[in-house]
This record gives structure tokens, sequence and C-alpha cells, in this order.
């Protein structure tokens, strides 16, 4: 079942039941595994602000329109170390979470970096929430309908963008099942603890940095256990020079810095690889010796 929580006139909806947030707390606070999403005004989580907040699980899904309704409520069940919680590239939504709501994600499952590993980073291999849904589900996801978010200019959501959003969820939570199967059988979780961080209630306490960088993922090319390491390339970066990190571009790189709230030199040595926050930091402990 659909709940839309949003202003009053918006919450008209033959496709989805009216719910208020204590409802929506209330239920979630019992369960033990949920699925997370966020929709955005864009990929800048500096500047794009978050419209919309999905929870729940194949049951219930709960979509929040967060330009009307905070979701303050669902501090402590976001926050719970014991409530597992299931979401899609976990890097993106943890920032963008901490940025417009001020709350940090506990015990996550990332179902991205997740077939990341079960497929060892195999190119060109498909690890968007599109490709597992077709690959786990059947399921054939219109992803356009995503792109319609960011030119909402204040309009309220129809009814193809509240199903997205709160199938998102659903989808995550029957896709999760069925990893964990494969990560069993295959004897892979301490391998998946070692990218998110430490075991929690059947989750992973991720290793996020101060400054709001979540697990480092990429592409899948890098993160094979017997890739070769990369060398270092290119010479010391200027802090006065422009640096882009995870796609957004930063006035120099003492700003960036600043921003991330990561040490210089650390930030510097990550921009030289190429690949800068997305490279796995593990790969590079040996050599350089410089964790976040």
């Amino acid at each position: 079942m659909i709940y839309f929580i949003g202003p009053d006139e918006a919450m008209k909806r033959d496709f989805a039941a009216k719910c208020s947030i204590e409802t929506a707390v209330k239920y979630c606070k019992d369960q033990n595994v949920l699925g997370v999403d966020t929709e955005t005004e864009g990929f800048d989580f500096l500047t794009k602000k978050m419209v919309m907040f999905q929870i729940g699980d194949k049951s219930n899904q709960f979509v929040v329109d967060t330009r009307y309704i905070s979701i303050e409520p669902f501090r402590n069940i976001l926050e719970s170390k014991k409530i597992v919680k299931i979401l899609h590239n976990v890097r993106f939504d943890y920032k963008v979470i901490k940025r417009w709501a001020k709350i940090e994600l506990e015990n996550v499952h990332d179902t991205m970096l997740a077939e990341q590993v079960l497929n060892c980073g195999k190119r060109n291999y498909g690890y968007g929430l599109k490709d597992l849904a077709y690959r786990y589900l059947g399921l054939s996801m219109d992803k356009e309908v995503r792109n319609r978010f960011i030119s909402l200019a204040g309009q309220p959501f129809d009814k193809d963008q509240i199903v997205y959003g709160a199938n998102d969820v659903k989808y995550l939570c029957e896709m999760r099942e069925m990893q964990l199967q494969s990560i069993q059988t295959f004897e892979l979780e301490k391998v998946l603890i070692n990218f998110w961080g430490r075991k929690c209630d059947g989750g992973i306490l991720p290793n996020i940095s101060p400054g709001g960088s979540a697990p480092p993922v990429g592409d899948g090319s890098n993160l094979h256990p017997y890739n070769k390491k990369r060398k270092v390339t290119g010479s010391k970066i200027h802090p006065s020079k422009k640096v882009v990190i995870d796609g957004v571009e930063y006035i120099s790189l003492k700003q960036a810095s600043e921003i991330l709230n990561i040490k210089h030199s650390t930030l510097s040595k990550r921009v030289r690889l190429g690949k800068n926050l997305d490279t796995p930091i593990r790969r590079y402990k040996k050599v350089h010796n410089d964790t976040f």
C-alpha cells in the first residue's frame, strides 16, 4: 500500500492513501528492515534540494513531500543501529539526507555495492537500480520519471512520480532478500563488511567521514580484489586550482577540503589518483597509508 504525506491540498489521491507522518513513524519503528530512497532536484547534493523521501517495506511504502514536510520524526529510525536500511548507492543518499535533514544513516545495506561485489566489479554489467530490478525481479523501470523531479518548480507530484518513489523502496526490500542468498552462498559477507564498515544487527555500520562521504564506490571496474594497483599519476594539485569531486566542482582544493571536512593532503592524493573519492580506500592503504 502506498501512503502519501504532504500538504493537504495535494493529498487527495485515488492511488495513494492519506497518512500522517506520526502514523508512518509508528509503523516503521516496529520493522527490522526498511527500504529508503530520496529524490532531488539534481545531482549536486550541496545545492540541489531533496524534494521527496521514501521509506517502507514490501507491504507499505510512505512517500514524503520534503518541500513541505520535515523528516525529522524519522531520525531515530534512520540513526538506529538495530533497523537495517536498504539503499541503492548509499553514498549519494547519505550525503543528501545529511545535507538537507542533518540526519546520519546507520546500519545500511547498499544493493549497488553488494551487486558489484557479487559480480567482482565486472565491466558493463549494469549496476543501476533499473538493471537490478530487471535482473532480479524481471521488471522494467521507467527512469525518465526521475528526471521530472528536476524541473518541478513547486508543482505537486503526479501519480507516476509518487508510484515511482514508492516502488523504489519496495523493490529494494525484494532485491536485498535475493542478494543475501548469494552473499551467504559464496560467503561474501566479510568482503562486504570490508568495504562498508563493521557488522551491526543484520546490516552494516558504514564507514562515513565527518564531511559526509560514504563508502567508496565506483563503476565496478576497480572493485575486483585481484585487479592490479593503479599507478599514481599527475603532479601535485595546486591549492587554488578548480577541482571536480564526485561530480561537484569546487573553486579550489582548499574549498573542497573545508566543505568535505577532509584533510587537504589526503584529498590531494585522492584527486591525483584520477578517481577522486570513488576509488576504494582499502586498496591503497598499504601503499599510501591514507585513510579518512
